[in-house]
């Protein structure tokens, strides 16, 4: 580059003092200027190229790493289910990956030692301005550690492949957290059984760094599978979750749902099936103490030969000691992921006892606010409630019962315990020892125990201690 340079020059007045005699020269501020702004282009550019050429392979690494703390929390917080890596091929501007997802101890269908499994596939495009995800329908030039686009099959154990409709559309922030969503378009199949016809999904979720905080919101639309005389459809479906890892182990936030309708059929006409299932759970960490409420009900639950069913439910806990329970559930979940579950279960109690003692010594409630069952010879409703008194001192079994206090209060329509008799005789045996007590149409079980002694429908009842 040639830079050529013009000074034009005025002498000074001669009657003008020598210690302020000024050289006077124009265009030396315009070049040196021009000069400043094409050093600025050029160190810009420089800075650009290394970051859209240098950075990806350095980010790339980053996103691998995070991409597998979210896959050993997973693991931590799913134990019946493992996650491996299939395989992850890095490359400068994009990797991909295959992971899958299968249950720990599946129990295989009759005839049939094949384990089902689903199979995710990933591309990664990263860098600080990933110009390679353009390519995609989702491509952006926002900066992050990776944006992904996934596709899921299902692989019957047996090497045959079935693709799942929808696309997986994510994005990882240069902190660490991922955003994503999963969308499908409504559309149908056929296979060589049946025809899958869906409405469409679009479900958002969002985890923080290390998973700390979990989110999912959004509704899958209608679908039905449908095979000869043999169908199952299911109704619209809406979520919405959130998750917050404690301290503890333990993951409270809010979880709402709710499934419109669900129904199974065959030749011979209906089998099993429910309208509206609607859940709605809280929980919380309030000082060190677990508090949660939950709530569900379940309308036309359809029970074969016998009629339709319904649930409503509602319970709550109070002042658990927080951190005996998140050392039963951690003990809980390493016994499920053991390689012998049931052997490691057998032997729960003896690792989880100490804590036991400690959650009960700690005080707090448990309460049945509400369970009632709609039959067709009419309503059971129930309410149960146990209070723990907190307590000192070394653990005692007679202590521990000596400071509870429960009660229960049931109600079970007449023709319902009438065919409960006719079924088994023996059932009428509760109305002799006053276990139930006829009050109208209804029979009533009143009980309170305080202090050790049990009164049920009025009458006192002592209760044996451990090791009487």
């Amino acid at each position: 580059m040639v830079v050529t340079v013009r000074f034009e020059c005025q002498p000074p007045a001669p009657d003008a003092p020598v210690q302020r005699l000024v050289l006077a020269c124009r265009g030396t501020p315009q070049i040196f200027a021009r000069l400043q702004v094409k050093r600025s282009i050029v160190v810009t550019l420089l800075i650009l190229a290394l970051v859209i050429l240098i950075s990806p392979g350095i980010v790339g690494r980053l996103a691998e790493r995070n991409l597998e703390r979210g896959i050993e929390q997973a693991r931590s917080d799913s134990p019946d289910v493992v996650v491996t890596t299939e395989k992850f091929d890095r490359g400068w501007f994009t990797s991909e990956g295959q992971h899958r997802i299968a249950l720990r101890h599946p129990v295989p269908a009759t005839g049939d030692d094949s384990m089902k499994s689903l199979l995710i596939d990933t591309r990664i495009d990263h860098g600080l301005v990933p110009v390679s995800s353009m390519s995609q329908s989702s491509g952006s030039l926002k900066p992050g550690l990776a944006r992904m686009v996934s596709t899921l099959h299902i692989d019957d154990g047996h090497g045959n492949l079935t693709e799942l409709p929808g696309t997986i559309y994510s994005e990882t922030s240069l902190g660490g957290d991922t955003t994503g969503r999963y969308i499908l378009e409504p559309g149908t199949r056929d296979d060589a059984t049946g025809v899958a016809t869906w409405a469409g999904a679009d479900l958002q979720f969002a985890a923080s760094d290390g998973h700390r905080e979990l989110s999912i919101k959004g509704e899958v639309q209608p679908w039905s599978y449908r095979a000869g005389p043999n169908s199952a459809e299911v109704g619209r479906m809406t979520v919405d979750a959130q998750q917050v890892r404690t301290d503890y182990g333990i993951a409270v936030g809010k979880m709402i749902m709710v499934i419109e309708s669900f129904a199974v059929a065959g030749a011979a006409g209906p089998i099993s099936g429910f309208q509206r299932l609607d859940v709605n759970g809280t929980s919380a960490i309030e000082g060190d103490e677990v508090t949660a409420q939950s709530k569900m009900s379940l309308e036309k639950l359809a029970v074969p030969e016998f009629g339709d069913v319904g649930i409503t439910m509602d319970v709550a806990v109070n002042g658990l000691d927080a951190a005996s329970l998140g050392r039963i559930s951690k003990a809980i979940n390493e016994a499920r992921a053991s390689a012998d579950p049931d052997a490691a279960l057998g032997e729960l109690f003896s690792v989880i006892q100490g804590d036991i003692e400690a959650l009960l010594a700690g005080g707090g409630e448990v309460r049945l606010d509400q369970l009632d069952i709609a039959l067709p010879q009419g309503d059971i409703r129930s309410k149960l409630a146990l209070a723990l008194a907190e307590s000192t001192g070394p653990f005692s079994w007679p202590g521990v019962i000596l400071a509870t206090t429960a009660s229960a209060d049931i109600s079970v329509p007449e023709a319902l315990v009438r065919m409960g008799m006719e079924m088994n005789p023996e059932a009428g045996s509760l109305i002799d020892m006053g276990f139930l007590k006829l009050d109208g149409d209804v029979y009533r079980l009143q009980a309170e125990f305080a202090g050790g002694l049990l009164t049920v429908n009025g009458a006192p009842l002592p209760m044996p201690f451990p090791g009487q």
